[in-house]
């Protein structure tokens, strides 16, 4: 498929459901100002999941954290122009969406406090 942009999106990875991803992609100054990211998937996803309302392309990365979905492969995503969804800018390649796992983030969040020592017996 020809898209007619240079906007490339880098394969995602490490992503699991429910924790913190990044989202990265290499841009030109020909390519649309802005985009809207959507998460779809051929069978686990009954509809597309949209992952921002919109993002500066020039950015060249998104933080977020992954909705909630079920663990798999065949994810991908695509970037469309923000007043027409049919039109894609950019299609990244397939990946795999992880379970998320309690201590697995990717440092996007605060650290754990510490517990506080109980008094002993």
């Amino acid at each position: 498929m020809t898209l007619g942009y240079a906007i490339t999106i880098d394969t995602p990875y490490s992503w699991d459901s429910g924790g913190n991803a990044s989202l990265s992609w290499h841009s030109t100054p020909a390519d649309p100002p802005i985009f809207r990211p959507k998460l779809l998937h051929p069978t686990l996803l009954s509809e597309p999941c949209y992952l921002a309302d919109f993002i500066y392309t020039t950015v060249e990365r998104y933080y977020l954290v992954v909705p909630s979905l079920i663990p798999g492969d065949g994810y991908y995503v695509k970037f469309v122009n923000v007043n027409d969804m049919n039109q894609v800018y950019a299609l990244s390649g397939v990946f795999s969406i992880g379970e998320h796992l309690p201590n697995s983030d990717t440092g996007f969040s605060s650290p754990p406090v510490p517990e506080t020592p109980q008094p002993g017996p």
